[in-house]
Formats: structure tokens, C-alpha cells, sequence
């Protein structure tokens, strides 16, 4: 991981307004994300959780207020000192006329990295991703699954300092969903990015998190530590896991009710 890996995020004051909008999407949001931490962005439709991906990813501006990324000697990044950054889209997004290996080394080749030099790094996430073997593969031959996989290896393969994901695993049938988010969760843990996850699912981002912020009229409404450890292998069945979940839904429910 880049010696930039203990870099924060400091969102103060952030609104986010669109053209002909009555109300803004995001209104005086402060939010804060240490490195290291997994923090999932939980909310009804329409609350901003995906604008503020966006603009933590520097794809928007927001429309007041600052983001800052701030080193761990507390000084503003800039220059080259900056963080590096990936994005997973909720679409995979994979180019049809490149191989899986190619899709993944992608990022690396646009570095200057030479194919051969990218490969170790490029078959080490496909073999824990389960994607083994497939390295030749195109597109079109895999599933929707698989597809997801290599557009989560193609975003880890520079090994960023930040990982931000859009609802990624949202069209997926439930058990490979399952297997997807063990599968990111043992990343994680070997890895240890910053993770921000965008998601409509309690039970996914009671599994990932290490932390759960809740978005409503544009603000936190809440935020919430999740402190299950790193290991969660089975964590699914345990009876924990299970109140929290349920304790997550209903503040959800509560947020719910309050706008109706």
C-alpha cells in the first residue's frame, strides 16, 4: 500500500445543487473518513449517497463547502502527495475488445507499467477473486458475477489508497452476492484500503462495514460503528449480527417515517 494510505477525508459544510433543482441533493454535510476504515453509505433513494461518492471521487464539485485530503501529518494533500483513488461503478463497465487480463492490467499498462511487470500483481487478485484460469477469457463468456470480480480486481490492481463503490453488487442474485462480499471482505482485510460503499442493503453493509453512515435530507442522520473484528467468516448466522441488522433496518424504517 502507497505510504499515502493513512490520508483522511475531511467533508465540511458540503451542498450539492443541480441545475433546476427546488431543493439541493446535499446540504450542509460534514462527514469525516479515516484511513483504513470501511465505511458504508446507507439511505433511501434520492438522499445523495451516490453524489457524494461522486465528489469524494472528484467526478463532481460540490456546490458549497470544502473536501480535503488531509496526510497523516496533518497537512492538506497536494501535488504529488495526493492519494490515489478508484472507482467501482455499479455497472462493470469492462472493455469488450480486451481479455480479462487486459481489463484488469489496465490501469497498470495506462501507468507505464510494461505487461510483464503487471502480471504478477494481475494474476495474484484473480486468483483471490476466484477468477483463475480466466485470464484469457472475453467479456461476452462471463456471468454477471464475474464480470463485478474483474471490475473490482481492475480497481485494486493499482493498489489504491481509496476504494469507492457504487451500489456495485446491486443486479446480483443474493448468493453470489454473498460470495462477492466475502470475497471483498478478505480483501479488505489483506489490503486494507479505505473502502466507501454505496448500498441499499443492511445486511451487506452490516457484513463489510466498519462503520455505517446513514444519509437523510441530505445530511448524516446518523453514523454508526460497526465492531465485529476482522475476521466474519459465519458472522452471517450469529445471533449479534442478526440484532444489529435488525437495529440498522429499523433506524432506516425511523428515517423513513420522519420524511413521509
Amino acid at each position: 500500500m502507497a505510504e499515502t494510505h493513512g490520508f483522511r477525508i475531511e467533508a465540511r459544510g458540503i451542498g450539492k445543487r443541480f441545475s433546476g433543482q427546488a431543493a439541493p441533493t446535499l446540504s450542509a454535510l460534514d462527514l469525516t473518513i479515516g484511513g483504513g476504515e470501511f465505511v458504508s453509505l446507507l439511505g433511501p433513494s434520492g438522499c445523495g449517497k451516490s453524489t457524494l461518492l461522486r465528489l469524494l471521487a472528484g467526478l463532481l464539485r460540490p456546490s458549497e463547502g470544502t473536501i480535503r485530503w488531509v496526510a497523516p501529518d496533518g497537512s492538506s494533500a497536494s501535488g504529488t502527495r495526493l492519494p490515489d483513488i478508484a472507482l467501482v461503478p455499479q455497472e462493470p463497465t469492462l472493455l469488450p475488445w480486451k481479455t480479462v487480463f487486459d481489463n484488469v492490467s489496465l490501469p497498470l499498462r495506462l501507468r507505464g507499467t510494461a505487461r510483464a511487470a503487471a502480471a504478477p500483481r494481475v494474476l495474484d487478485l484473480l486468483r483471490a477473486l476466484g477468477l483463475e484460469g480466466r485470464e484469457k477469457s472475453w467479456p461476452r463468456e462471463l456471468s454477471g458475477g464475474m464480470k463485478m470480480r474483474v471490475s473490482i480486481a481492475r480497481a485494486l490492481v493499482t493498489e489504491p489508497d481509496f476504494l469507492l463503490m457504487d451500489e456495485p453488487f446491486a443486479a446480483l442474485d443474493e448468493l453470489t452476492r454473498h460470495r462477492l462480499n466475502d470475497d471483498l471482505r478478505a480483501l479488505y482485510t489483506q489490503r486494507r484500503p479505505t473502502v466507501i460503499l454505496v448500498t441499499h442493503s443492511v445486511e451487506e453493509a452490516t457484513f463489510l462495514s466498519t462503520r455505517i453512515v446513514a444519509l437523510s435530507r441530505g445530511r448524516v442522520a446518523w453514523d454508526l460503528p460497526v465492531d465485529f473484528g476482522p475476521e466474519r467468516a459465519g458472522l452471517r448466522d450469529h445471533a449479534a449480527f442478526q440484532a444489529l441488522r435488525g437495529d440498522i433496518a429499523a433506524r432506516l424504517r425511523a428515517d423513513q417515517a420522519a420524511l413521509s
